[in-house]
C-alpha cells in the first residue's frame, strides 16, 4: 500500500518528516505511531510558519524573519530557495488547489499568488498581519489575520482582487481582534478560528458563530468534510482541541503534554495529526479519542503540519 508523508514545521527553521502506512478505514488510530525525523535544520533565515503541497513532490514551506520572507520548495528529492518579490516580509501560511495555483500570506498584509510560473504580490488593502489562508479555487479564497489589538481581518479573493469583509459583529463585541486559521470543504462552507476561542462559519451568504466553549486562542483548523472539522489551540500546557460533527462543535478537551497546539491535519482515511510546542506531535483516532503522543525528536515548537498520501 502507498505510504503517507507527513511534515511538521518547527521554530527556529527545521523540518520533521514521518512515514506511516495508509489506512483503509475512516479516521482509524494507526497500529503504530509515526516515526518522525528532522530532515532540515540549523538554517539562519528565521522561522518556518506554514507548509503545504499539491503532492509529495511539490511541497512549499514559508516563513523567514520580520522583514525578510523565506520560501522553500521540495521536488521530492531536495529543498531549494524560491524567488519572491523584493521586500517580501515574513510569510505565515500557504495553501493552494494545484501545482499551478497557490497563495502565501504574511506580515504587513502580504499576499503572494502563484500561477505555475512565479510568485506575484497582490494588494490586499490592509497592513495588518495575515495568519491564515484557504483556497477553494483560483477565483475563491479567504485570508484571515489581525494584530490582536485593533480589529480582526477577514479578506476574500474573487479571482481579480482581495476585498475586506466586515468582522463578525458578535465576536468583535467579545473582544476578538484576530483570526488565525481558515478552512472549508467548499467556497460556500467555510470555517475560521481565532482569538479567545472564536469559531465562525460561512454558508455562502453570511457568517454565524459556532462556539465550542473554549476561551483559549485557536491557532489551527482543518477538516475532511462538512461533518468533520478540527480546531486546535492554546498557547501553553495543556493544548486544546475541539471537533465539529456537522451539527455542533463538541469533544472540546485538553491535550496534556502539549505546550499549546499550533497545527492540525487530517483526511477521510487517516487519523488526525496535531503538533505544538516543545516538539509535540500526536495522532487522534476516532472523534473524542485521546491524543496519542508520538516520541519527540526535537524540543522546538512545531507551528504547522501537512501530509499527503
Amino acid at each position: 500500500m502507498p505510504c503517507r508523508t507527513t511534515l511538521a514545521l518547527a521554530l527556529p527553521l527545521a523540518f520533521l518528516a514521518a512515514l506511516a502506512g495508509c489506512e483503509p478505514a475512516r479516521r482509524p488510530r494507526p497500529a503504530s505511531a509515526p516515526v518522525w525525523s528532522v530532515v532540515e535544520s540549523a538554517r539562519p533565515e528565521g522561522v518556518f510558519h506554514g507548509v503545504w503541497g499539491s503532492e509529495h513532490t511539490d511541497v512549499y514551506a514559508v516563513g523567514g524573519q520580520r522583514a525578510a520572507g523565506l520560501m522553500l520548495h521540495f521536488d521530492g528529492r531536495s529543498w531549494s530557495m524560491v524567488a519572491m518579490p523584493p521586500a517580501t516580509p515574513m510569510l505565515t501560511a500557504i495553501h493552494g488547489t494545484s501545482s499551478t495555483q497557490a497563495v502565501a500570506v504574511g506580515l504587513d498584509g502580504t499576499a503572494l499568488h502563484y500561477d505555475g510560473t512565479g510568485w506575484v504580490a497582490r494588494p490586499t488593502g490592509t497592513t495588518q498581519p495575515l495568519w491564515g489562508i484557504w483556497c477553494a479555487s483560483g477565483t475563491a479564497a479567504w485570508a484571515v489575520g489581525g494584530d490582536a489589538s485593533t480589529a480582526a481581518v477577514l479578506l476574500r479573493w474573487d479571482g481579480v482582487a482581495w476585498a475586506a469583509q466586515p468582522p463578525y459583529a458578535h465576536t468583535l463585541a467579545q473582544g476578538v481582534r484576530a483570526y488565525y486559521a481558515v478552512w472549508g470543504p467548499a467556497a460556500t462552507d467555510v470555517y475560521l478560528a481565532g482569538q479567545g476561542g472564536a469559531l465562525l462559519h460561512f454558508d455562502g451568504a453570511a457568517w454565524s458563530e459556532r462556539a465550542a466553549g473554549l476561551s483559549e486562542d485557536l491557532l489551527g483548523l482543518w477538516g475532511t468534510t462538512a461533518t468533520e472539522v478540527c480546531a486546535v489551540g492554546g498557547r501553553a500546557d495543556p493544548g486544546r482541541l475541539a471537533e465539529f460533527d456537522g451539527a455542533a462543535w463538541g469533544n472540546a478537551r485538553t491535550v496534556p503534554g502539549a505546550q499549546g497546539l499550533r497545527g492540525v491535519w487530517c483526511d477521510p482515511t487517516s487519523p488526525t495529526y496535531v503538533c505544538g510546542g516543545a516538539g509535540y506531535t500526536a495522532t487522534v483516532g476516532s472523534p473524542g479519542a485521546a491524543a496519542a503522543m508520538d516520541s519527540p525528536v526535537t524540543d522546538r515548537s512545531l507551528l504547522d503540519i501537512w501530509a499527503c498520501g
